[in-house]
């Protein structure tokens, strides 16, 4: 049994799951530098903004999807995690 992988069929897929998305807001190494990656933005914190405001301009922003800015983390999995939002998404919601 095969899952019809259409446009409206992937967009009712993500938007029946629950998603949560989280950037540092210090995250602003260069991380990867090839073409495809530069093209979505310089740095990861940036390229976080990208997709959150291509979503919500292409799509509107999913029902079941959240998004947190942590302040002041870079890209670091223990800073995120142990931040107040990281806390939140882990264990409290």
């Amino acid at each position: 049994m095969g899952i019809d992988l259409d446009r409206d069929s992937i967009l009712a897929l993500y938007n029946s799951r629950i998603v949560n998305y989280a950037w540092g807001t210090a995250d602003n190494g260069n991380g990867d530098t090839r073409c495809e990656a530069e093209t979505q933005g310089s740095t990861h914190y940036i390229r976080g903004k990208n997709f959150v405001s291509m979503t919500n301009e292409t799509f509107g922003w999913p029902v079941n999807a959240t998004v947190d800015w942590v302040d002041g983390v870079s890209h670091d999995n223990v800073g995120m995690m142990e931040s107040v939002e990281g806390i939140n998404k882990l264990f409290v919601y």
